[in-house]
This record gives structure tokens, C-alpha cells and sequence, in this order.
């Protein structure tokens, strides 16, 4: 439990949350993005819900008294942050937020040597909140690691199993390369099947895509 800041503006619970140490990852959603219908649909599931979302949307002054209140971070509040921070953050907006912390390299990096300090990416392994906390994936071999101890109390349903491949989608020149143009790890498929007398052999079936500067391409052999 932390005090707020006492001040002219009063401070949100959304600046109060996302200012905790810790809570670095996380972006700051803004009020308009809660008070929008279409952002919270199915998530209106339970009575916790609404007292969750009247705290996070509350300010820290007693309408009462004009004196600062002190915040604190109830479960259904950090649930319903949670669950709506992980569809923010695959919007426009939410996107270009967690593009910045990345370049920033606030992620931190892959402590694999041949990642060669590939930056990290933050996810969860499932959508639902309380069944585990933020992993970190690196886009470079594709493995998933624990965040430092500072990070873990994070839960992972605030980012979700598909953030990061959304992530490299949406910004392809954020996808890691090597000087010789980088070649993600392929495996070689052969079907062979006869249609009217001609052997057809399909090639080359790629696990993932090769990204080239400037366009995107796939390559094709025949045999």
C-alpha cells in the first residue's frame, strides 16, 4: 500500500498502479479506453468487476474532505487492469507504447550467447488471471525465460500467449536478422502423391517466415 502524491491534480489510480515498482512493464491505459463499452466486453462477468473497475477509474480526492485518499491495489482491481491491459496493448496506441519500452530495452535481453542480446518480449501463458505469472520470449530463438525477480509478481494474463507474435507482425523491422539475412530454422517437407500420372513433390515448408530489409519473401525449390 503506497501513499499518493498530494497536488492540485489529483492523481489517478491508473498513474498510482502503473508507477509501483515493478510495474514498469505495464502501460498506462488511458480513462476513455475503460469508459468505451466495446474495450470490456465479456470481461462484465462478476459483481468484483464493477468495484474493480470503479476503484481503477477513481481519483485520490475525497470529494468529502478535498484531502488526498490513499490507493490501494485490490484483486479485482489488478484483475480487471489485467484482463483489459492485455487487448490495449495490441491497439494502435497500446502497440506503439510497448514498441517504446522495447527500444528502450526495458524487456532486458536473451541470456542466451547466441542471441547476442536479442531484446526480450513480455507474455503470459494463458489468458486467465492468477494461473501464472509473466514469461519473457525471445524472438530470436524462440524460447521462453522467467523476468527478473523485480518483474515476476507481474501476472501474465496483463499480456497474454499471442502479444509478441501480434508485436512482430505489426512492426516486421523489429523481426531479429543477421548480416547474411536471417534464416529462422526451416524443415524440409516431402509429400509425394501421384495426380493423373505426375508425381508432385511439395518443398521447402518453412515453420517460420525470412525477413528481408526492406520486403518480405518466401524461396522454393523444386526437386
Amino acid at each position: 500500500m503506497k501513499k499518493s502524491q498530494q497536488g492540485h491534480n489529483p492523481l489517478s489510480w491508473i498513474d498510482w498502479f502503473c508507477s509501483l515498482p515493478g510495474n514498469e512493464y505495464l502501460c498506462k491505459i488511458n480513462r476513455a479506453y475503460f469508459e468505451d463499452e466495446f474495450n470490456l466486453t465479456d470481461l462484465r462477468t462478476s459483481i468484483s468487476f464493477y468495484s474493480g473497475l470503479d476503484e481503477i477509474l477513481s481519483l485520490n480526492l475525497d470529494t468529502d474532505t478535498g484531502h488526498s485518499k490513499v490507493y490501494r491495489a485490490s484483486a479485482p482491481a489488478v484483475e480487471v487492469y489485467s484482463r483489459v491491459h492485455a487487448r490495449f496493448i495490441v491497439s494502435t496506441e497500446g502497440l506503439e507504447l510497448m514498441k517504446q519500452k522495447y527500444e528502450q530495452g526495458l524487456f532486458g535481453s536473451c541470456p542466451r550467447l547466441t542471441c547476442d542480446d536479442q531484446e526480450l518480449l513480455p507474455m503470459g501463458e494463458t489468458h486467465i488471471f492468477g494461473a501464472q505469472t509473466i514469461r519473457m520470449y525471445c524472438p530470436r530463438c524462440n524460447e521462453v525465460f522467467r523476468p527478473r525477480k523485480k518483474y515476476s509478481s507481474i501476472d501474465g494474463s496483463a499480456f497474454g500467449p499471442s502479444f509478441p507474435h501480434f508485436f512482430l507482425i505489426s512492426y516486421l523491422n523489429q523481426v531479429p536478422f543477421d548480416s547474411s539475412q536471417w534464416k529462422l530454422r526451416k524443415r524440409r517437407k516431402i509429400l509425394r502423391r501421384r495426380n493423373k500420372g505426375m508425381r508432385i513433390m511439395a518443398v521447402d515448408t518453412y515453420m517460420n517466415y525470412k525477413y528481408k530489409e526492406g520486403s518480405a519473401g518466401s524461396s522454393q525449390s523444386s526437386l
